[in-house]
């Protein structure tokens, strides 16, 4: 007589477990971590390098290749990194998680940033004649590029030290508007004494 073995189901295929474990791995990652902020500081002052270039160009010439290049590329790894924290919280845990302030942020940066990379190669394709006849539609290009400064913002996600330091300040702002306020009352009232009594002499 033959006894057939019970099958077990397993929990999940190992495809799944490794789509499941990698965003988690990467993601809690502290050299990851590290490297997502230096490539945001980079990221910045790349961007401090374009408004200057901006700055001292035509309105209708076009940016360097080595600008737009650059841009691409951390863009890329930027759109990367959001879709590994997408797969690691769910679409739940993504947007009504702890960090869903966070990612929401994160989520329209991003976006914005590749709106400015499409913009960007869009602009390319306009010559010099078609620039001159399209003036509002390169001052839409200017504003894209403009309020794309916002993405500095993002050092704070990553430089957990920058945050509770900004945090602090934000709450002590009430403390210093009162020191303020006693500070404009001491002045006034020294300052009507002195006046009193230079007027009476």
């Amino acid at each position: 007589r033959m006894l057939s073995a019970p099958v077990s189901e397993t929990s999940g295929s190992p495809t799944s477990d490794w789509v499941r474990k990698l965003p988690r791995a990467v993601v809690d990652s502290a050299f990851v971590t590290h490297g997502l902020l230096l490539l945001v500081f980079v990221h910045s002052i790349l961007l401090g390098f374009e408004i200057d270039w901006f700055a001292d160009s035509l309105p209708h010439e076009p940016t360097p290749v080595w600008f737009s290049i650059a841009n691409l590329v951390i863009v890329s790894i930027f759109v990367l990194e959001l879709l590994l924290r997408f797969l690691r919280a769910g679409c739940s845990g993504f947007w009504c998680g702890m960090d869903n302030a966070w990612n929401v942020f994160d989520g329209c940066i991003v976006t914005l940033c590749v709106a400015d990379v499409i913009v960007d190669y869009w602009s390319k394709s306009l010559t010099a004649s078609t620039a001159s006849e399209e003036f509002g539609t390169w001052r839409a290009i200017r504003f894209i590029r403009a309020v794309k400064i916002v993405r500095i913002v993002r050092v704070f996600r990553y430089a957990v030290s920058l945050r509770i330091l900004a945090v602090s300040i934000m709450a002590t702002m009430s403390s210093l508007l009162w020191t303020l306020a006693l500070l404009v009352i001491i002045f006034y009232a020294f300052s009507l004494i002195l006046t009193q009594q230079v007027a009476e002499h």
